[in-house]
């Protein structure tokens, strides 16, 4: 039979200096087993075949120096060989006592008692002791037998002995290994008059001693595995053995044998399916544990076996739980700040750990969930705050329940720093391109926080076309208690500079000023020269006019030192000078006042071409919002800065229109992104109070307020016109119709107010859909009727310039599509003058391609074409015309595309709106030519308009009112009444006019 410890116990080496020892005692326990053997068959022949089995398995004793294994015994212990971190304790030395060993009384012989037996042994398996586990015991390991012989021994042992000897094992109190008693081989006996029990400190015990203690049944089906741990101390001599092992029966057991001396206590442990031979124990349903010692020599004094803290453990699948951890620590954190540190949760074993994290202290929380789920084999973290409320070391014990996770000490210290106080001297004004230093002082009346500060200077320059962004430089340590930087001197340009510091310590920061950058630092710069950046265009048309204004701060702003020292004496030949205040211009010398005032702008026309003025020793504006009053009505204004301005640095709370700048002609809002210095710009505020407009040099993406500037970008539309007017040298260009989703009815952010009229100039404007004035930019939601768009141009231009009797000059209009027009949809351009039409040249459709309307000329306005007004009505010495801009599908105008497509019945409608204050529509459908009259009467029966008094060709056509009688005066509100004779047909309606303050 294979010995047990061949299944994969350690292989052990034997001492050279006990390889005698050992064989001789081999020997002479083989020979006493021969002997044994010879009594046991008269006694119990049913044991005597296996009894032969344990000689022969004894007489195979290895020789000196040999291995207790066969060679192929594997060098580690098999993988199922757990071991509790528990049974880590180093061996503990006890020395026999030094006692005279007293003379043996000889008894008379009895006859063995019953008991088992071991039916095949093996050599002990070497001392192994598992490595730490790491947090404690793992907890699927139940301990199902301790034994210290502390409490009443034998107990629950079974005692059996053989032999000549009614001597047993009992419990001494002599050589224990922990605690006061430990199990002696032969300690009493059945009868202490015959046979005294025996003191191991004076006493020896006869030979021919055969005693058995056996533990059981144990239960491991249930087990994964099983361990068996003893102490153990043997004293022996030549001739006695303990043996050690497992059984199902309580009769034949497996297991081990030692005969060597070990002089001092040792650990053993064996696992309980090696000593089966079995993987498997499932079937191990009732298992005993037996410790026999067998003695054929008297021994001396405190000699024998003594055993001590048995632990049998065995180990059932569920859940490991283990931390990593049995503590955190936060180290030092600030009184006003927190630090986290994480816990993980880790299950080693085979079935899923559930759990809860429990605690309750004021400083630290849980950041995660207290409950906890853990899959076999995987982990979960756990993370805790640590926010300390005043100085000092803090702790608290944190409960995790769950397969008895245990718990983990959390612990931190509060500490409070203080920042040093911070201070700066500004540096006032600095020339433009000089290097400067600014330095900030410390003054530290606090423990400050360990380790090095940073301190940081951010400055920002401004200006420019962008919105401007804070730099940053690191401050370097000038002594203990200054830190300086210095800005280079390209960055310091003609517009000064706002800046704050920043001292950043351990996660503590200090700004100066408290609350930037909200607030600031700043410096100014200033130079010696400064200029208009562009030259002025010359002449004494309308193109020539400009609008300046004057940057920064001068000691002198006369128009004497600013103009006349540039353009000469005052000539309005040469040179004129004007300022526009409540609908009035007033010309210099008489008016405005004698100086440029900041944040005003002032119109200028220079003869000379190339001309342009400067100032000297200018000083930039302090870099801080400057506010503008804007009165009802036009204002113009220019930005007090030297540097240019993205156009959203210009806020108001109220809603206004502009700016517009004026180049030779207006250009609207949606084409401005720009404030540039020197410049003047208009603004339109049609509130009926006055509105403050703030120009911020640092605008909103560094600390500015944000901008409510309705200056924007032309809508994204569907599709636009741009519409141009030029009469002579005036032109105004800059004006757009259009349809888009996102307009409305009435005015919206898309549609701008027409400028005033410059000098001896034009300008073409829109009315608006609703009463809304003249616009210079008009949006309209698609409809599906018709968009009508009325157009009104104006001239003051002459064909000799400033003459009261020269005729006026035509007015050219040249308009340009862009985008697509909703699908099925035309646009018309539509004119009553026939006098001077004309259509671009190259252009890709003939003229016949104009359409009649009204006796009028309709031109394609999907395409670019130009429209020439000669026939205007005069009022004074202003000129006047009209055209009209149409829109819609196509059936609208009467079938593909033509106006002229006869219909069927006669009919007259009224396409509104009603009531109106912009325009209003009748549409005419007539089958056959017919002699057309519409004329309006207002409610006293007074002719007020003939729209129509001729013959009309069949189709359909359109007439449109725009609220003016035959002088060309606006009518007031009120009601209308419209009448239409078609032949011998008479139609008729009214309609209600609604007029604004605007």
């Amino acid at each position: 039979m294979r010995p047990l410890g061949s299944r994969g116990l350690p292989r052990r080496t034997v001492p050279v200096r006990d390889a005698v020892r050992l064989h001789l005692d081999s020997v002479l326990l083989g020979v006493a087993a021969l002997a044994a053997i010879a009594r046991a068959t008269a006694v119990r022949g049913s044991i005597a075949l296996a009894s032969v089995a344990l000689v022969l398995a004894l007489s195979a004793t290895p020789a000196p120096g040999a291995s207790h294994e066969p060679a192929d015994a594997p060098k580690t212990p098999p993988a199922k060989f757990v071991q509790p971190a528990r049974f880590v304790q180093p061996a503990r030395t006890v020395q026999p006592a030094q006692t005279v060993q007293p003379a043996w009384t000889s008894q008379p012989a009895l006859r063995d008692a019953p008991g088992p037996v071991f039916t095949h042994s093996a050599v002990a398996p070497p001392q192994v002791l598992a490595p730490p586990e790491p947090n404690g015991e793992d907890l699927n390991w139940q301990v199902i037998l301790d034994e210290g012989f502390e409490s009443g021994f034998p107990g629950s042992w079974q005692i059996f002995r053989r032999g000549t000897s009614l001597y047993r094992w009992d419990d001494v109190a002599y050589r224990p290994h922990s605690g006061t008693f430990s199990g002696w081989c032969v300690g009493s006996s059945d009868n202490a008059i015959e046979f005294p029990p025996l003191d191991p400190a004076t006493d020896s015990y006869p030979n021919d001693v055969k005693v058995w203690m056996v533990r059981g049944p144990f239960d491991l089906s249930d087990a994964e595995s099983a361990t068996i741990e003893f102490w153990e101390y043997l004293d022996l001599a030549p001739g006695d053995t303990l043996y050690y092992g497992v059984s199902t029966d309580n009769v034949n057991f497996l297991g081990y044998f030692e005969s060597l001396r070990t002089s001092a206590y040792v650990q053993r442990e064996y696992d309980v399916a090696d000593a089966f031979g079995v993987e498997d124990l499932s079937s191990l349903d009732e298992v005993y544990f037996a410790f026999y010692f067998f003695s054929d020599n008297v021994t001396s004094v405190g000699s024998g076996v003594f055993l001590d803290d048995i632990v049998v453990r065995k180990r059932v699948p569920g859940p490991i739980c283990r931390l990593d951890t049995d503590a955190l620590d936060f180290g030092t954190v600030r009184v006003d700040s927190s630090a986290v540190r994480s816990l993980t949760i880790f299950n080693d074993g085979d079935q899923p750990l559930l759990g809860t994290v429990s605690f309750s202290c004021a400083e630290f929380e849980l950041v995660d969930d207290a409950a906890f789920s853990v899959g076999a084999g995987g982990s979960a973290t756990r993370s805790f705050r640590f926010t300390p409320s005043s100085d000092g070391l803090k702790s608290c014990q944190v409960s995790l329940s769950g397969t008895e996770c245990g718990s983990v000490d959390l612990s931190g210290s509060g500490v409070t720093y203080t920042l040093p106080a911070l201070s700066h001297t500004e540096i006032g004004t600095v020339p433009t391109g000089r290097a400067t230093e600014l330095a900030l002082e410390l003054q530290q009346d606090g423990t400050p926080p360990p380790g090095d500060p940073v301190v940081t200077l951010h400055y920002v320059l401004g200006g420019g076309t962008t919105e401007p962004s804070w730099t940053q430089r690191t401050m370097t340590v000038q002594s203990a208690t200054r830190y300086v930087s210095t800005i280079p001197g390209e960055e310091v340009r003609l517009f000064g500079s706002r800046y704050y510091f920043e001292y950043e310590h351990d996660g503590l920061l200090a700004r100066l000023p408290a609350d930037a950058p909200t607030t600031t630092f700043q410096f100014r710069t200033s130079t010696t020269t400064s200029q208009l950046p562009s030259t002025l265009p010359g002449g004494s048309e309308q193109s020539g006019y400009r609008m300046i204004s004057l940057p920064g701060v001068v000691s002198d702003r006369s128009v004497d030192a600013l103009l006349v020292d540039d353009f000469g004496a005052y000539d309005d030949t040469k040179w004129r000078f004007f300022r526009y205040e409540t609908g009035v211009y007033n010309e210099y010398p008489n008016a405005p006042a004698d100086e440029l005032v900041a944040g005003k702008a002032y119109w200028i026309l220079v003869a000379a071409t190339g001309s342009r003025f400067d100032t000297a020793n200018l000083l930039s504006a302090p870099l801080e919002p400057f506010e503008i009053e804007l009165a009802p009505g036009w204002n113009d204004v220019g930005s007090p800065f030297v540097a240019p301005l993205s156009v959203s640095a210009a806020s108001v709370g109220a809603t206004v229109d502009g700016p517009y700048a004026y180049t030779g002609s207006w250009v609207s809002p949606g084409s401005i992104s720009t404030l540039e210095p020197w410049t003047g710009y208009s603004w339109y505020n049609p509130n009926g109070f006055a509105v403050t407009l703030e120009i911020d040099p640092i605008p909103a993406a560094v600390g500015a307020k944000a901008g409510s500037s309705r200056a924007s970008a032309h809508v994204s539309s569907e599709w636009s016109l741009q519409l141009s007017a030029s009469a002579g040298d005036a032109r105004d260009a800059d004006n757009v119709l259009g349809i888009a989703s996102t307009a409305t009815a009435s005015k919206d952010p898309f549609d701008y107010t027409e400028p005033r009229m410059i000098g001896d100039g034009v300008r073409l404007a829109f009315h608006g859909a609703e009463g809304d004035g003249l616009l210079c930019s008009d949006y309209r939601a698609p409809e599906s009727g018709l968009l009508v768009w009325d157009v009104i141009v104006e001239t003051k231009a002459r064909e000799e310039s400033g003459a009261a009797s020269s005729p006026f000059l035509p007015v050219v209009i040249d308009f340009a599509p862009s985008g697509a027009l909703p699908s099925g949809w035309i646009a018309r351009v539509v004119s009553t003058d026939r006098v001077g039409d004309a259509l671009l040249p190259g252009a890709e459709y003939p003229p016949d391609a104009s359409l009649p309307l009204n006796g009028a000329l309709s031109l394609d306005a999907s395409r670019p074409g130009t429209l020439t007004l000669s026939r205007l009505s005069r009022d004074g010495d202003l000129a006047r015309g009209e055209f009209t801009v149409l829109a819609g599908p196509r059936d609208a105008f009467g079938g593909e595309g033509s106006l002229e497509t006869p219909s069927h019945v006669w009919s007259v409608e009224n396409l509104g709106p009603n009531p109106f204050q912009g325009r209003m529509t009748l549409q005419l459908d007539l089958p056959e030519s017919a002699p057309t009259v519409a004329t309006l009467f207002d409610a006293s029966g007074r002719r007020v308009l003939a729209l129509a008094d001729e013959v009309l060709t069949p189709g359909r056509h359109v007439l449109t009112w725009n609220g003016r009688d035959r002088n060309g005066q606006a009518v007031p509100s009120g009601v209308y009444f419209w009448e239409v004779r078609l032949g011998t047909e008479r139609f008729q309606g009214r309609a209600t006019r609604v007029t604004t303050g605007r």
